[in-house]
């Protein structure tokens, strides 16, 4: 009975070693995710190709066009400053446009992380069920989130 108490109260071995901080190890980062849609991520970031692309994610499907993320940030900065009163807004406006420019990850760099988010315009969805929403400007979401991907876009 004894025996059974002093494991109850042992810890896994290696556990109290475990450092949580190191539990979002950037060097991990993206290694969860296809490196095939990364690349094209980062194509379109340093390049600015655009292409119409279907993602499958766990709520359904989102099709649009793939855009980089200076042009995601562009515009909407755009859009986002038009809601706000004229004075002010081209303020507005600036600040979100060189959000885009800031976390563009252009250059051979090895310190640079892989895209981690990826940006759409011209955004349908079609949930899970049938419900559909259509028009949409512009979709951000995180390439780990993704679970497959084709190239061309839903009607």
């Amino acid at each position: 009975m004894s025996d059974n108490n002093n494991l109850a109260k042992q810890e896994p071995a290696g556990l109290a070693e475990y450092d949580l901080s190191k539990a979002k190890d950037f060097e991990w980062t993206g290694r969860s995710m296809d490196w095939f849609l990364q690349m094209l991520v980062r194509q379109a970031n340093d390049l600015g190709v655009e292409v119409g692309i279907t993602l499958t994610i766990g709520a359904g499907m989102i099709s649009g066009t793939l855009i980089s993320v200076e042009s995601y940030f562009a515009q909407f900065a755009d859009e986002y400053a038009n809601s706000w009163p004229q004075e002010g807004r081209e303020d507005i406006r600036s600040t979100f446009a060189n959000l885009g420019v800031m976390t563009k990850t252009t250059g051979d760099d090895p310190k640079l992380l892989p895209p981690q988010y990826i940006h759409l315009k011209n955004v349908n969805v079609h949930a899970a069920g049938g419900l559909t929403c259509t028009g949409l400007t512009l979709w951000r979401g995180t390439l780990a989130s993704v679970t497959g991907f084709n190239l061309g876009t839903l009607s």
